[in-house]
């Protein structure tokens, strides 16, 4: 899932830029690591033809990550400990984490299924034959 790699990558430089705790960087990006792989695909349970989705669906990742953030370094579900709007959600805007999430859902289809469909594409001489002459 994108939201997922968005969210690792938002992590990682909140870290690096001395905005969040080490401790709890290093579990958003583990928690959103797992997203990204589809580990806890059965907690998103948002339609996404839904009008007005964007904050519905990050407010979703953002709490799943900080709950399994929370998991990771020892600390209960719900705690607030690792926070999804004040840790996950970090420097981070809805109608930018959206449209960034398509680009790479769209990028990623591309590389894993369609290229690879094309690299794998015969074409019957015949067709080529016909196409020529026309």
């Amino acid at each position: 899932m994108a939201l997922g790699i968005i969210k690792s990558a938002a992590a990682e430089v909140n870290s690096g830029l001395g905005l969040l705790k080490e401790e709890i960087a290093n579990a958003i990006i583990r928690a959103a690591d797992e997203v990204a792989v589809g580990k806890w695909d059965d907690h998103f349970p948002i339609d996404i033809f839904q009008p007005a989705l964007q904050p519905r669906l990050t407010w979703n990742a953002n709490e799943v990550i900080a709950n399994r953030a929370a998991q990771l370094i020892g600390l209960e579900l719900g705690s607030k400990k690792v926070h999804p709007n004040d840790h996950v959600k970090y420097c981070q805007s809805s109608n930018d984490v959206i449209p960034t999430a398509i680009h790479i859902s769209a990028f990623s289809e591309l590389r894993d299924s369609l290229l690879p469909a094309l690299a794998n594409l015969r074409i019957p001489y015949s067709c080529v034959e016909v196409s020529l002459a026309l």
